[in-house]
């Protein structure tokens, strides 16, 4: 068994009684959405596949890497429109910069 799956196991021995079917439910939905693949042209412009990417998270890689991976995957799936969208992420973060710490230089 790997520390991850201890882990989650753990949390889920400690989690008490009333939360156990929301998780049960999260976990279910979760498991569905993994389940059905979906090809878009999104997909296509990575250097992985899915594939290739579900290799390295069975594999013996830490598996808080391999957690953090699938994260950031599922994150951008969330957020692919955001992502998409044209936006200067660069300009964002030198406003971003200027409004907290006032123009440097």
């Amino acid at each position: 068994m790997t520390a991850l799956r201890q882990e989650a196991l753990q949390m889920v021995n400690d989690m008490p009684e009333n939360l156990l079917a929301a998780l049960v439910e999260t976990i279910q939905n979760f498991k569905i959405q993994n389940e059905t693949p979906v090809e878009n042209e999104a997909e296509k412009k990575y250097p992985f596949t899915r594939e290739e990417l579900q290799a390295v998270l069975d594999s013996d890689v830490d598996p808080k890497k391999a957690a953090a991976l699938k994260w950031i995957e599922e994150w951008q799936e969330r957020n692919r429109e955001i992502l998409n969208s044209g936006i200067d992420w660069d300009k964002e973060l030198e406003e971003a910069l200027n409004e907290k710490y006032g123009v440097i230089g």
